[in-house]
Protein backbone atom coordinates (compact mmCIF):
# COMPACT_ATOMS: atom_id res chain seq x y z
CA UNK A 1 0.00 0.00 0.00
CA UNK A 2 1.38 3.45 -0.85
CA UNK A 3 2.44 5.50 2.15
CA UNK A 4 2.96 9.25 2.33
CA UNK A 5 4.43 10.76 5.48
CA UNK A 6 4.10 14.53 5.71
CA UNK A 7 5.87 16.32 8.54
CA UNK A 8 5.75 19.98 9.37
CA UNK A 9 8.99 21.44 10.61
CA UNK A 10 7.17 23.73 13.05
CA UNK A 11 5.20 20.85 14.57
CA UNK A 12 5.51 21.17 18.35
CA UNK A 13 3.86 17.79 19.01
CA UNK A 14 5.76 15.41 16.75
CA UNK A 15 9.46 15.80 15.99
CA UNK A 16 10.90 15.51 12.48
CA UNK A 17 13.02 12.60 13.66
CA UNK A 18 9.82 10.62 14.29
CA UNK A 19 8.79 11.10 10.66
CA UNK A 20 12.24 9.94 9.56
CA UNK A 21 11.89 6.81 11.71
CA UNK A 22 8.50 6.05 10.17
CA UNK A 23 9.94 6.44 6.70
CA UNK A 24 12.90 4.21 7.56
CA UNK A 25 10.48 1.48 8.64
CA UNK A 26 9.02 1.35 5.13
CA UNK A 27 11.54 1.81 2.33
CA UNK A 28 8.69 2.45 -0.14
CA UNK A 29 7.20 5.30 1.89
CA UNK A 30 7.46 8.84 0.62
CA UNK A 31 8.57 11.42 3.17
CA UNK A 32 7.86 15.11 2.68
CA UNK A 33 8.84 17.90 5.05
CA UNK A 34 7.05 21.24 4.97
CA UNK A 35 9.11 24.02 6.50
CA UNK A 36 6.47 26.22 8.15
CA UNK A 37 3.68 23.69 8.75
CA UNK A 38 2.64 22.61 12.24
CA UNK A 39 0.65 19.68 13.64
CA UNK A 40 -2.72 21.06 12.54
CA UNK A 41 -1.41 21.59 8.99
CA UNK A 42 -1.24 25.38 9.23
CA UNK A 43 1.66 27.72 8.47
CA UNK A 44 3.25 29.15 11.60
CA UNK A 45 6.49 29.78 13.41
CA UNK A 46 8.22 27.54 15.92
CA UNK A 47 7.39 29.87 18.84
CA UNK A 48 5.05 27.80 21.03
CA UNK A 49 2.56 30.55 21.87
CA UNK A 50 2.21 31.70 18.27
CA UNK A 51 2.05 28.11 17.09
CA UNK A 52 -0.76 27.21 19.50
CA UNK A 53 -2.87 30.12 18.27
CA UNK A 54 -3.29 28.29 14.96
CA UNK A 55 -4.94 25.34 16.73
CA UNK A 56 -8.00 27.41 17.54
CA UNK A 57 -8.36 29.46 14.38
CA UNK A 58 -10.39 27.55 11.79
CA UNK A 59 -10.25 30.55 9.44
CA UNK A 60 -6.56 29.93 8.73
CA UNK A 61 -5.94 28.05 5.48
CA UNK A 62 -3.98 24.83 5.21
CA UNK A 63 -0.27 25.19 4.54
CA UNK A 64 0.22 26.16 0.88
CA UNK A 65 2.66 23.35 0.10
CA UNK A 66 0.45 20.61 1.55
CA UNK A 67 -2.22 20.37 -1.15
CA UNK A 68 0.19 19.98 -4.12
CA UNK A 69 2.06 17.27 -2.23
CA UNK A 70 -1.17 15.37 -1.52
CA UNK A 71 -2.46 15.75 -5.08
CA UNK A 72 0.83 14.63 -6.61
CA UNK A 73 0.92 11.57 -4.31
CA UNK A 74 -2.68 10.59 -5.05
CA UNK A 75 -2.33 10.95 -8.81
CA UNK A 76 0.98 9.10 -8.90
CA UNK A 77 -0.73 6.06 -7.36
CA UNK A 78 -3.63 5.82 -9.81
Amino acid sequence: MPVLIVQGKTDIQVDSSDAAKLAAANPHAQLQFIDSMNHVLKNTVIDRNENLKTYFNPALPLAERLIPILVRFIYSKR
